[in-house]
């Protein structure tokens, strides 16, 4: 929800103002994408990820690594 709330829809709100402003060619072209302000939206995108590396990859990553190392003591006895 962070990174749809905060990475997604303000840079969605700016392109569909553009569209209204100067039309749906200018605002999916690559003048307005990699614009400062659509740049600076990236940023908003890191509270979401961090989210998701500290309550989902890491925990994933510590639970394979123990059955594995779990499977490769009972499979060398």
């Amino acid at each position: 929800m962070l990174m749809l709330f905060l990475s997604l829809v303000p840079p969605s709100f700016l392109q569909l103002w553009d569209v209204f402003s100067n039309g749906y060619w200018h605002a999916k072209s690559v003048e307005f994408t990699n614009s400062g302000l659509l740049s600076f939206f990236d940023y908003f995108r890191i509270p979401g990820d961090l989210v998701f590396i500290f309550f989902g990859a890491i925990p994933f990553f510590v639970g394979s690594w123990k059955v594995w190392r779990g499977n490769a003591r009972t499979s060398t006895n």
